[in-house]
């Protein structure tokens, strides 16, 4: 279930295109197409990242303007896995920081594609090959160094590398 999620990230991807590590680009293109507005707004509950939802024929993505940029940026990503994978099944879809991983199947879907749309397995390869640090690719891919471990211990636990 988790690996539909990773592909239909990378459909995305062929689908927008990435000629360069912009992903506000990306994340811009894909809205537009997909008419999603996006609103950054400060929440009150520190605990509320963002969410989707759907208002007659209008997505919207809310986002929580208190988190940090990186997060900010998963965030977003993780609001368009949503669209993308969800959005038959359901109107809205809440998305809370709370400690640990959620056991919900859905969220964890989100989280890959999101995952696979901002570090493509592509990219983060040549970089593990390359012995590039984990400081440098977050700072190159634009999310922060926690995602970047997460996700190189995701691909390398996956044998991609023999």
């Amino acid at each position: 279930m988790l690996e539909a999620a990773t592909t239909k990230a990378k459909e995305v991807l062929a689908i927008y295109g990435r000629n360069s590590l912009n992903y506000m680009i990306l994340i811009s293109d894909i809205c537009r197409t997909e008419n999603i507005i996006i609103d950054i707004h400060p929440m009150r509950n520190s605990y509320f990242s963002g969410m989707l939802w759907k208002q007659g024929d209008q997505y919207f993505i809310l986002c929580n303007s208190r988190l940090a940029p990186t997060r900010k940026l998963f965030t977003i990503a993780h609001e368009i896995g949503h669209y993308f994978l969800h959005r038959t099944l359901q109107q809205s879809f809440t998305c809370q920081t709370i400690f640990g991983q959620s056991s919900d199947i859905r969220e964890r879907q989100a989280n890959f594609f999101a995952a696979e749309l901002l570090m493509p397995e592509k990219i983060m390869i040549k970089y593990i090959e390359n012995n590039v640090s984990p400081k440098r690719i977050a700072k190159d891919l634009g999310v922060s160094e926690e995602a970047i471990k997460y996700r190189v211990k995701q691909l390398t636990t996956q044998d991609l590398f023999n």
